[in-house]
């Protein structure tokens, strides 16, 4: 499960950025330099401290807390990272988001949202993959903090770098585009910033 990367090779990749335009949107693809680093490790948002991953483990948990990271949101149902690695997970606090893929909400995203909003940062973002629950959570970060537009947020979160599973889960991408983004933006941000995002 970990990919193990020398120093050399993670300060490469700490440096690159992979594009993917959509409307003139560029995709941030950056990986974090660690020498043990989770499958599928991505920088989300590089200012607002936001990662994503596949799961962790005993491993990659201790270079997670090396490099900073304070809290863990586990989309993962019925799994507890605090539990399951509690010696390598002590001092980062987890968030439990458990979500069926498959069955995926808009209720779904409003919790991960207003966990995303409130996490003490850095924060890492997780299911079992990194593709399918985390990419759909991060895709609607990028509508609702950073004003994508749903079809750039679809067009990153089913890139190939990702993985996404389409054939199992298309709901996901539907969820994303249909989606009542004015109402999410109401639940999470409220609505004095929910007037300054949409420009009334």
């Amino acid at each position: 499960m970990i990919r193990c990367l020398s120093l050399a090779l993670c300060g490469a990749l700490s440096c690159l950025v992979v594009g993917c335009s959509s409307a003139g949107m560029t995709f941030d693809a950056k990986s974090l330099a660690l020498k043990a680093a989770p499958d599928n490790f991505y920088v989300v948002d590089e200012d607002a401290q936001i990662y994503r991953s596949a799961q962790p483990d005993e491993e990659s948990f201790p270079e997670l807390k090396r490099v900073g990271i304070r809290s863990v949101l586990n989309l993962r149902q019925g799994f507890k990272d605090s539990v399951k690695y509690k010696e390598a997970f002590d001092g980062i606090r987890e968030y439990e988001c458990g979500v069926n893929a498959g069955m995926m909400k808009q209720a779904d995203l409003v919790r991960a949202l207003k966990i995303i909003k409130e996490a003490p940062r850095p924060l890492l973002i997780h299911c079992l993959h990194g593709s399918d629950r985390t990419g759909t959570v991060v895709a609607a970060y990028r509508i609702v903090f950073q004003g994508w537009t749903p079809e750039q947020a679809v067009t990153e979160m089913e890139h190939p770098r990702y993985g996404m599973h389409k054939f199992f889960y298309p709901n996901l991408s539907t969820l994303i585009k249909r989606a009542d983004w004015a109402k999410i933006r109401q639940e999470v941000l409220g609505s004095s910033q929910t007037q300054e995002k949409t420009g009334k």
